[in-house]
């Protein structure tokens, strides 16, 4: 895999799953195939034409002065890239103890993803020995990924043996994407195993985005095949995308006869906005003989934002020329970025021509961000100089928080000297939560020596909540410390948040220590809920385990909305278990809404036999979700 995909396969994975604890005791291991299945090829010798360009005690060294923002992403990439395949065992012992915790998984997940081309075996043990169960499951993604380059039969049949939930929905969507390369047809027929839900109608975009690029038209008709809603539509979408990168002219013609709806709607904007790559007047011509309303403001701004990328000036004449309207604003406001690189004192003129709006706002931001990188002062008195409002908040908060990676202790002088208020209150969160990740030590022993009140409070909470992320246990240990009352409440519950995504029985073990009552239910409800998403059977086991009452009632109910996604019927099972009846109630609605919209006969008559209330009976059955 090269670095550069690897860079932007990885670092959705690094937004996405955090950083934790990453050695330690596996929670639930995931199940691998049978060792003969993992492909076990020779690793990459060091000597030849290739030979390693970085050393493990390089990679130490790397790890120790990045921060894992994007400007570090590229040396990351080339160290990893160059240690010898052999020595990945000690690169990831170096570099699960990297200060920073996103630098931590940006490497731990490149290295993964390089020594999964040679040992899709080793690495994916390795996977399953994380403790952070977000992690866990992020980083069998980032191996299969390669596995399914080396041998996508193994590495299909692995994705096809996972129990139900959200890993077996990503895997297979990922080798779905992989098939639709060769065989569309037979990518579709492995997505309708999924069954309805959320995964289905994301991996569906892939599936016919590579059917398109071989046969547009008969994408175009499987696609009209589907079901009517998110499905069609993302299907829809992704064909006239892909068709309108080939033959922009048989894209529209195909889309303009489309039923009218969401999906004609969309597809209509998607081939103005891929015509406007090749094309930009032509792409403003259609754009502008779309229906007026949204759908026709959306294109013009694509085509605005498509076009200033080769041709600046032809693109603000254009958006210019446009009459005033909301057309005109949104496509102004996508322009100001492009601006702002080449010249923030130009794009500055050009959004003073924008009427006051929402639109302007989001472009003093974007003008801020930019300016903020190349002259921070300059960018500082221009937005000190803004009117007050919400766009000189917005920028503010930008500038600042640029000013914060270089001086987080000025950076947060600053922000204290501004007037009190949310605007401030909101600031300086932000400033800590990103102190916090670099220097927690410094960044804690600042928040715990402000003056009481709400600014101080707010700090400590994200101080916590990103001591928590790293160290779970130690930030457990410290919530005693604290005052008893809304201060320790809310840190307990980040701590919770925080553990529960890492290692969910240790956190279980601290909440069952709290005596019983409204906290402890509480942070029960959380803990379920966020196990469930992660291991929904690991979950289960632990509400089974929990003694009659309302702490279990809670989970029960926390429990059942997120079983309710894939198995409605089951999560009505366990809501039949609950013994508090408002709470029996409120869970109960939740799954019938739910389970109304994927087996609406099933549904309706478990609401006709159930003790719902008529008026809630009467209500379920005459929602949407029940006379699509």
């Amino acid at each position: 895999m090269k670095p550069r995909f690897v860079i932007l396969t990885i670092m959705a994975a690094v937004a996405g799953f955090g950083a934790g604890v990453l050695t330690g005791r596996p929670n639930r291991p995931m199940p691998v195939a049978p060792q003969s299945t993992l492909p076990r090829r020779s690793p990459p010798r060091a000597t030849g034409t290739n030979p390693p360009t970085a050393t493990v005690d390089a990679l130490a060294a790397v790890t120790k002065t990045t921060m894992g923002n994007r400007h570090d992403w590229e040396k990351i990439a080339q160290t990893v890239a160059g240690i010898d395949v052999r020595k990945i065992r000690e690169a990831l012992a170096v570099a699960e103890q990297a200060p920073n915790r996103q630098t931590r998984w940006l490497v731990i997940s490149q290295l993964l993803s390089r020594w999964a081309e040679s040992d899709p075996a080793a690495a994916m043990q390795y996977a399953q020995s994380l403790r952070n169960s977000s992690q866990r499951q992020g980083a069998a993604l980032i191996v299969l990924n390669s596995w399914l380059d080396a041998d996508p039969v193994a590495a299909t049949a692995w994705a096809k043996q996972l129990p139900a939930g959200q890993l077996r929905n990503q895997a297979l969507t990922r080798v779905a994407g992989q098939l639709a390369v060769t065989d569309p047809p037979a990518a579709l027929a492995l997505l309708n195993s999924l069954g309805a839900g959320q995964a289905r109608q994301q991996a569906l975009w892939p599936v016919f985005d590579q059917w398109a690029a071989k046969s547009p038209a008969d994408a175009a008709a499987a696609a009209l095949r589907l079901p009517g809603g998110w499905e069609r539509l993302n299907a829809v979408s992704a064909v006239a995308s892909q068709w309108a990168q080939q033959d922009p002219a048989a894209a529209w013609a195909w889309v303009k006869q489309l039923p009218a709806g969401n999906a004609r709607n969309q597809a209509m904007q998607n081939v103005v906005a891929a015509f406007a790559s090749k094309d930009p007047e032509a792409a403003a011509r259609l754009a502008t003989e779309l229906p007026a309303g949204q759908m026709q403001n959306q294109a013009i701004a694509s085509v605005a934002a498509q076009w200033a990328q080769n041709d600046t000036e032809s693109a603000v004449r254009w958006v210019q020329s446009l009459p005033d309207g909301p057309a005109k604003r949104q496509a102004m406001s996508g322009m100001v970025y492009r601006l702002a690189e080449e010249d923030p004192q130009k794009a500055v003129a050009f959004v003073e021509s924008m009427p006051a709006s929402n639109e302007r706002n989001n472009a003093y931001q974007q003008i801020a961000a930019q300016w903020a990188q190349s002259d921070l002062p300059a960018a500082l008195n221009w937005v000190q100089s803004l009117p007050d409002g919400n766009g000189k908040q917005w920028a503010l908060h930008n500038v600042v928080n640029q000013w914060a990676q270089t001086e987080p202790q000025a950076a947060l002088q600053f922000a204290l000297n501004q007037p009190a208020g949310d605007p401030q209150q909101n600031l300086v969160s932000s400033l800590v939560s990103q102190w916090a990740n670099s220097e927690p030590d410094a960044a804690r022993a600042w928040a715990f020596n402000l003056p009481a009140g709400k600014t101080r409070n707010q700090a400590i909470q994200q101080v916590m909540s990103q001591w928590a992320s790293s160290d779970p246990a130690a930030a457990a240990a410290y919530v005693s410390r604290l005052a008893a009352g809304d201060e320790q409440n809310n840190v307990t519950r980040n701590i919770v948040a925080q553990w529960a995504s890492q290692d969910p029985p240790a956190a279980a073990a601290w909440v069952s220590q709290f005596a019983d009552g409204e906290v402890k239910d509480g942070l029960v409800g959380q803990l379920a809920s966020q196990w469930a998403y992660a291991d929904l059977t690991g979950a289960a086991q632990w509400v089974n385990s929990l003694s009659a009452g309302k702490t279990r009632d809670t989970a029960v109910r926390s429990l059942a909305q997120r079983l309710a996604e894939n198995n409605p019927a089951v999560a009505m099972q366990w809501v039949d278990s609950i013994q508090d009846d408002k709470l029996w109630q409120s869970a109960a609605q939740s799954v019938a809404h739910r389970w109304l919209r994927v087996d609406e006969t099933a549904a309706q008559a478990w609401i006709a036999q159930s003790s719902l209330p008529d008026n809630v009976k009467n209500r379920l059955l005459q929602s949407p979700s029940s006379n699509r």
